[in-house]
């Protein structure tokens, strides 16, 4: 099966700080994104959201379960997905840059393979809309914080 992948970039009037905030907690992502909730399933170091965090997040008709596997704050969290979608090896990570001038430039990236043969196009379109949406919603989001 072949290796796919989102790539996709958003950017917040907001500063890092204020974009980590949000991202770092867990339990503001149904706030901010689309999901009917979210909620931190075990903490990780540095507790909360830090490694080894687990997040459960729902929108229906799926519950996805995501593990953090990097946590730098300000600048990059990482996350393998643990169920939730037929799909292997999903890794997601975002990082943070300061934007020129002010702001923040958010880029938020997946790669997976699909575990039924022939799926991996349609995954790839349908993560990179989802992924495009929920970092221009984590952008706005940290504006209005």
């Amino acid at each position: 099966m072949s290796r796919q992948a989102v790539d996709v970039s958003a950017r917040s009037a907001a500063s890092p700080d204020a974009v980590w905030a949000l991202l770092a907690d867990a339990t503001t992502w149904s706030d901010w994104g689309d999901w009917s909730s979210a909620e931190l399933v075990r903490e990780g170091t540095p507790p909360p959201g830090g490694v080894h965090a687990v997040k459960r997040l729902k929108r229906f008709p799926t519950v996805t379960v995501e593990e953090v596997t990097i946590f730098e704050p300000p600048r990059r969290l990482c996350y393998e997905l643990r169920s939730g979608l037929p799909l292997r090896g999903y890794r997601g990570e975002v990082t943070l840059t300061p934007a020129d001038g002010s702001g923040t430039e958010i880029r938020w990236r997946n790669e997976f393979e699909p575990k039924l043969p022939g799926t991996g196009g349609l995954f790839r379109v349908v993560l990179s809309r989802f992924i495009a949406d929920t970092a221009k919603r984590l952008a706005a989001a940290a504006e209005k914080s």
